[in-house]
This record gives structure tokens, C-alpha cells and sequence, in this order.
């Protein structure tokens, strides 16, 4: 078997075993290891195929992932938290708070009288920055619901509080990187602030920073019914549409080569402005990812780049696999835009055109990506709204630009008040129309939800898989066919 097809069983068999070890599949796991070994044992002997035999081999690496998440869960879990007491404690705010518009959230870490790192939430005044050490007097209770808990454990959150009494005893001490990070975020949010309406300054903050602290509601409800709320989450599908964009100026100016190092160099920019929050250097990681995939080309390449990404993130913390909506929606996002955009084109001959103002591109990108994340969109709101792909298409063309006129915004303002003003105004016209659709498209939302649980999730991506399989195969067909044509193969152009 090639190291290509051997990585890819090995790695996915890990993973399979860290998700179902994740959501307490138990004795369960031995059950599929079984049944992957029997029925690979079948058909090596029915087909004669030696591959089977070491898939089934492979496979086995399917017990080591469980085995991995079991071992990081015994190691990562608190003990002695007193939950239900009233207990006093110090500890240092280790990210940064995020503030609502009555209160703010803290993440504590904490050393003693117990080691844990505790989710605290108090008034909104006064402001407590990353880095302070900070007095506690409260009730610990484990968080609920089960969803909820595995949302924050993912992130080694184990206990809230919920307004104790607090005061700061000690100076900031937070990592100087992460504060210097830290204040440029918060530098560029107050700068759109300044000159931007309210509406338009949240929306740019939340597409160049994934801050989303001020949006109203109704507009959270807008993006959520025209399906758009993805892009202030600053997912791998995100960075991957500036990161296109960039390479599309850079590619007619540079060599290759040169535009992809410029294009590695603005997703590690991109990071450092958004304070490298964890969610955000994953969404980078995979980002990344797409990028050396495109330059490498080859299929199985991409593919095992993409495995070897979310190997890395599960090694550092098998808990993003099952229990991180953002990792999942930028694995399955970029799958799609990496895979199934590219099985469309095999399967029914798209063109590959990318139309005027690459509305053709921007289309199957967004398609692709909708159709590997629907699934998990209904799991997870409830709804997937039918008209979002049109929503996501218009949007999507003015996306790339808005993003580095705020860019540019807040660079501006660094160095005047009436230069970043004068900015404003050509920003504000992007941003307006790219809200103007969000709204409209809330009013136009067709919603569909199906209650159909793992079923109707495993039958839909097995449509998809058959789909991926019927692409391949065709275009193994025509590689053969081009191979054997006469007319290529006696060309001069082949010798």
C-alpha cells in the first residue's frame, strides 16, 4: 500500500476512534472495530485484493484514538472543585472578556485552593482586562445542560459563577504578546466605532475580528434566518475567501510561489489582529491547509493535508472533534470547497469559468461548502433556510474588498481621525448593501428542518460519498482515455 493510502486509514481511523470515544460510543467501539475487521478480512478473500488486509490492520488505530481521548480526559479533568459551596478564590483572567451589554464574561484560571479553569460572570462595570489577578467570592456550579458542559470543557472550562464578589488584587500579568495582540483588536473595533454607523461598525467587526458582542438581536436573528451567521465566525471557509481573493491580485502580479508566501503571511497578520484566539488559529490552520492544497494539486494530497490539520487539533485537544461547532463547520466547509466542488465539475462537466465577477466560482464554492455543513446547521439551530445559498453568493462578492477596506480602516485611523472618516464613507457603502441583504434575505427565508437524527445524517453523506466515488471514477476514465488517444499520445506536444 502507497504512504499516501497508508496515512489516510491510519489517520482516519484515529479520529473516528476520538469521536466515537467522545460521545460515549463504549463497548460500542470494539462493536464497528470488529465489524470493520471481519468485513475487511471478507473481502480480501472474495476479492483477492491485499488492501483490504491492511485496512483492516490499519483500522486497529481506531482503538488508539479512543484509548487518546480517554487518557486526555483523565488528565485534563479538575479535582477537589467544590461544586455547590461557596468557596473564596484567586485567580488570573486568562482571555479576553467578553462583554455583553449588561454584564461580562471571564475566563479564571485558577491555582488554589483547587486548579480548574472557572467560566465567571459579573456586572459590566467596572472592566476587568486579561491578565488581572482577580479576588472571588461565589458559588460554583457545574455548567448545564450536557451540551453546554462539553462546549465548555472543550475549552477547559469546568465550573461557573455566576456574579460573585469580586475585586482585583494584582496587575495585569497576562502573556505581553497577548496583551500587545489584544490592544490592536480592541484599537481597530473602537476605530470602526468612530466613524462607522452601529449596525455597519458590528458587521465589520465581526467579519474582520469575529467580534459579535454588538449585534442587537434582531440583527442575530436576521443573519440566522437568511443563513449568514457563519460569516462573523471566523471559520477556515472564512479566511479561505480573503485568502482567495489576495491570491487573485497577487497571482497577476508575482510568481506562483511568491504569491502564496504573501498569502501565508496575511493569514499569520489576519491571526495576530484577531488576539490568535485558539478558534481563530484553527480556522487559520485549515485555511492553510486549502492553500498548500491548491499548490500541491494532487487529490490524495489535499486530502491528507486536510487530515493531517485536524490530526494536529485533536492531538492538541480531542474534545474539538465532537464538541466544537467551529472546528466542525470549517473541517466540512473546506471539505466541500476542496472535494465536492471539484466532484461537481468531474460528474457533470461544469465549466470551470469562473463567469462575471466570478459569480460562477463564488456560486459552487458556496454551494459545496452549504452541502457538506447542512447536516450539522439543522443539528445544531434547529433549521437550514433553502434561500441562504443566494444570500451567501451576493454577499460573497463584496466579502474579500469590505474585509480589506477595514483593514485598511483601522490603519488609518492609527494615523488620522479625518483620513479614517473619509475611508468610512466608501466602506460604509459595501458594508450597507452587504446588511441590506441580510435583511432582505431574513424575509425571504424558506426553512427546512428534518427530524431525522444520525440516520438521516449518515444517509445524507453517504449520498454525498456516492457522489465523490461516481466523480472520481469518471474522471479515472477520462485520464485513461487521454493516455490512450492517439491523437495526444503521438503529439508533439507529449513526447
Amino acid at each position: 500500500m502507497p504512504p499516501y493510502k497508508t496515512f489516510f486509514y491510519a489517520a482516519l481511523s484515529f479520529l473516528l476512534g476520538v469521536l466515537f470515544a467522545s460521545v460515549k460510543l463504549g463497548w460500542g467501539i470494539l462493536v464497528l472495530q470488529s465489524a470493520v475487521v471481519f468485513s475487511c478480512v471478507i473481502l480480501w478473500y472474495v476479492r483477492k485484493d491485499r488492501e483490504f488486509a491492511y485496512i483492516a490492520l490499519l483500522s486497529l488505530f481506531l482503538l488508539a484514538g479512543a484509548a487518546y481521548c480517554g487518557w486526555y480526559d483523565a488528565e485534563t479533568e479538575p479535582a477537589g472543585v467544590p461544586f455547590g459551596e461557596q468557596v473564596s478564590f484567586a485567580g488570573t483572567v486568562a482571555d479576553d472578556p467578553i462583554e455583553k451589554d449588561s454584564s461580562q464574561d471571564l475566563v479564571v484560571a485558577v491555582a488554589e485552593p483547587f486548579a480548574a479553569r472557572v467560566l465567571v460572570r459579573t456586572a459590566r462595570y467596572p472592566e476587568i482586562p486579561y491578565g488581572a489577578r482577580i479576588a472571588l467570592v461565589g458559588t460554583l456550579e457545574k455548567p448545564v445542560p450536557e451540551g453546554y458542559r462539553n462546549y465548555l470543557e472543550k475549552d477547559g472550562i469546568y465550573a461557573i459563577v455566576r456574579y460573585p464578589q469580586i475585586s482585583v488584587v494584582g496587575k495585569e500579568i497576562g502573556l505581553p504578546s497577548e496583551r500587545v495582540l489584544l490592544s490592536v483588536k480592541h484599537f481597530a473595533t473602537d476605530a470602526f466605532a468612530r466613524v462607522l454607523p452601529g449596525e455597519s461598525a458590528a458587521f465589520l467587526g465581526g467579519i474582520t475580528l469575529g467580534e459579535r458582542a454588538e449585534f442587537s438581536d434582531g440583527f442575530k436573528a436576521a443573519m440566522s434566518a437568511s443563513g449568514t451567521t457563519h460569516l462573523v465566525a471566523l471559520s477556515g471557509y472564512n479566511i479561505s475567501i480573503l485568502v482567495d481573493a489576495v491570491l487573485a491580485l497577487l497571482v497577476g502580479l508575482f510568481r506562483r510561489n511568491v504569491a502564496y508566501a504573501f498569502a501565508v503571511l496575511i493569514i499569520v497578520g489576519f491571526v495576530a489582529m484577531t488576539g490568535a484566539e485558539a478558534s481563530v488559529v484553527r480556522a487559520a490552520l485549515m485555511a492553510s491547509i486549502v492553500l498548500f492544497g491548491k499548490h500541491m494539486g494532487r487529490t490524495h494530497d489535499k486530502r491528507n493535508l486536510l487530515l493531517f490539520a485536524a490530526l494536529v487539533m485533536v492531538f492538541a485537544n480531542p474534545k474539538v472533534l465532537a464538541f466544537d461547532i467551529g472546528f466542525e463547520l470549517s473541517f466540512l466547509a473546506l471539505f466541500g470547497i476542496v472535494f465536492l466542488k471539484e466532484a461537481v465539475h468531474d460528474a457533470w462537466n461544469v465549466t470551470r469559468a469562473k463567469g462575471f465577477f466570478s459569480w460562477r466560482e463564488n456560486l459552487l464554492t458556496t454551494a459545496a461548502a452549504q452541502a457538506m455543513v447542512a447536516p450539522l446547521l439543522i443539528a445544531q439551530f434547529g433549521f437550514f433556510s433553502l434561500t441562504s445559498l443566494a444570500a451567501n453568493v451576493a454577499i460573497l462578492e463584496l466579502i474579500p474588498l469590505t474585509m480589506a477596506l477595514g483593514f485598511a480602516l483601522a490603519g488609518a485611523s492609527a494615523l488620522s481621525y479625518y483620513a479614517a472618516l473619509a475611508l468610512a464613507w466608501v466602506t460604509h457603502f459595501f458594508l450597507a448593501a452587504e446588511t441590506g441583504i441580510i435583511w432582505f434575505f431574513s424575509h425571504l427565508s424558506v426553512p427546512i428542518s428534518v427530524n431525522g437524527g444520525f440516520a438521516f445524517t449518515a444517509l445524507y453523506y453517504a449520498v454525498i460519498a456516492g457522489l465523490l466515488a461516481y466523480a472520481a471514477k469518471k474522471r479515472r476514465a477520462a485520464l485513461a482515455m487521454s493516455f490512450s488517444s492517439p491523437s495526444i499520445v503521438a503529439g508533439p506536444h507529449y513526447e
